[in-house]
């Protein structure tokens, strides 16, 4: 069954699990992330999108936008910039 754009836009993006169980994203506001170790900013750098280092580079706020925005879409992804 295909979702409605309603169900879509309050559903894409939103992990309660994860989040503490707040329903809607919490905003993250971040320009630098800092890392324990070299090792982990090293981790942080091969998997960009579960491990954020540098807020300009995205952070969980602009990662569930960007889900949102490709589930709108029908898209498997999406990046936003600008």
């Amino acid at each position: 069954m295909k979702k409605k754009q309603d169900t879509k836009l309050v559903h894409s993006g939103s992990y309660p699990e994860k989040q503490g169980g707040s329903v809607n994203p919490p905003i993250y506001h971040a320009s630098t992330v800092s890392k324990p170790s070299v090792a982990a900013l090293e981790i942080a750098r091969n998997e960009p999108d579960t491990n954020f280092m540098y807020g300009r580079h995205g952070t969980p706020t602009s990662r569930a936008f960007e889900e949102t925005v490709a589930a709108l879409e029908g898209g498997e992804k999406c990046v936003a910039v600008g």
